[in-house]
């Protein structure tokens, strides 16, 4: 599997966001397919097989996601639930009125619909949700597999940074973008603001939490994850080469970046390429792992 991947980093010395990091390394991908992973959660080894696939059963989608696990911490295999999204394209824009509809590090997308659709951009929280409004506008056309392809890390913080006035505001802003878009109602538009200023700004984090939770699908036994993330990798000529597009930050755990890069080379479809965006200064020990993989398992290109 040696130089069988090309890793390429891009680096920003100064913290850029989610948006502007994203829209560099999409544009640094070499392929027109490029899939989406967050840098502490973890692949599925069966992930971009049953992507690819979906994409030759569905030429006409230019973005495919899945469902997620969720998982506390450090074990995948403690699996509090599954975060479920609608499937075909109509129920997809449909449940976008209401919601982001897509588990963002769970997607499979052409880069060229994403880009004629004006790529990613800055949107405080809220950039995946942005970029699929205007690709939808576009004439985009969605997909969700119906099956979890990406273990999801459920943090200690994750209700704290899910709430609060800058978040809602956010939210707020998008709901009224689809209203002048026309894609909600303004009677839509009123009802989805006034759940938010509930939920973000006047629900404590223990009750968001406890709304959060009850929104999954609940499972109550344990995920065989030696069967889910260790199978060997095996090419297949047939396949399409294909981008991995992640964003590294100084805040990331250098273990958890480790657990999703060994997720990345243990699938049995392998990218051709893997593009990481350092998004501000990093630790030493996540400079490490990130070199350490490039020289074990690809060629770096900086």
């Amino acid at each position: 599997m040696k130089n069988s991947i090309v890793f390429k980093t891009i680096r920003f010395d100064v913290n850029q966001g989610l948006g502007i990091a994203r829209r560099k390394g999409m544009d640094e991908c070499s392929h027109e397919l490029v899939a989406i992973m967050d840098s502490d959660d973890i692949c599925l080894s069966t992930r971009f097989a049953v992507q690819l696939r979906t994409m030759r059963e569905h030429p006409e989608c230019d973005v495919i996601g899945s469902l997620t696990y969720e998982f506390i911490h450090d074990d995948p295999s403690q699996v509090i639930g599954i975060k479920k999204m609608p499937r075909d394209d109509a129920d997809i824009k449909n449940f976008m009125k209401r919601r982001c509809p897509f588990n963002h590090q769970s997607v499979m997308m052409k880069k060229t619909s994403v880009l004629r659709a004006g790529g990613y951009l800055s949107w405080h929280y809220n950039e995946d949700y942005y970029l699929w409004i205007r690709m939808a506008l576009d004439g985009c056309r969605f997909y969700n597999i119906q099956e979890p392809l990406v273990f999801f890390r459920v943090s200690d913080g994750l209700y704290d940074r899910r709430g609060g006035k800058a978040y809602y505001v956010s939210e707020r802003d998008i709901q009224r973008l689809m209203r002048d878009k026309l894609l909600i109602s303004r009677a839509r538009c009123r009802y989805n603001v006034f759940i938010r200023f509930l939920f973000q700004r006047l629900f404590p984090p223990f009750l968001r939490s406890f709304v959060y939770k009850m929104s999954r699908s609940r499972i109550a036994e344990k995920v065989d994850v030696d069967k889910t993330l260790s199978k060997p990798a095996e090419q297949s000529l047939s396949s399409p080469p294909f981008s991995l597009l992640t964003n590294v930050y100084g805040r990331d755990d250098p273990k958890y970046v480790a657990a999703m890069l060994d997720s990345i080379i243990n699938q049995t479809l392998l990218p051709s390429e893997i593009v990481i965006v350092i998004d501000g200064p990093i630790s030493r020990e996540l400079e490490m792992v990130i070199a350490d993989y490039g020289s074990r398992f690809g060629k770096m290109e900086i």
